[in-house]
């Protein structure tokens, strides 16, 4: 075989390689989503904390009844002096955040209101428990 005839061969290798590459690709992008967020999961509001400083960027996902505080059966432990051990309770209606105060010492406040009994939050919402701060994103 001729030099001439070799290097083309190896160029062609080379070329099926690379194409057999982008095809795998784009079928495991295609497949995995490519880290595209669906609208169903876009629309699902979480809680951002922001405050204290220590816990700043912790992100909690409420796909189900979620009960915040400082005691062992709380699904989402705070280390907060003011929280109570079982201070809030997150939970779903549709695609909102429904915030409930268990009846904890401190309180719980949205937007600056304290809230009494069961109340739909939105997105931009602040909420304050005890120390802590959270908004709904």
């Amino acid at each position: 075989m001729s030099p001439l005839l070799v290097n083309l061969l190896k160029v062609l290798f080379v070329a099926l390689l690379y194409a057999f590459l982008w095809v795998v690709a784009r079928a495991v992008r295609s497949h995995l989503g490519a880290g595209v967020v669906t609208s169903e999961r876009q629309s699902l509001p979480a809680l951002f904390l922001t405050e204290p400083a220590a816990m700043a960027g912790r992100v909690i996902v409420v796909e189900r009844p979620t009960m915040v505080g400082r005691g062992a059966e709380a699904d989402v432990t705070l280390d907060d002096p003011f929280i109570s051990d079982r201070h809030v309770r997150f939970d779903r209606l549709e695609n909102r955040l429904v915030i409930e105060d268990l009846g904890s010492t401190n309180g719980t406040a949205v937007n600056g209101i304290p809230v009494v009994g069961r109340r739909a939050l939105d997105r931009g919402d602040v909420i304050r428990i005890g120390q802590t701060i959270m908004e709904v994103r």
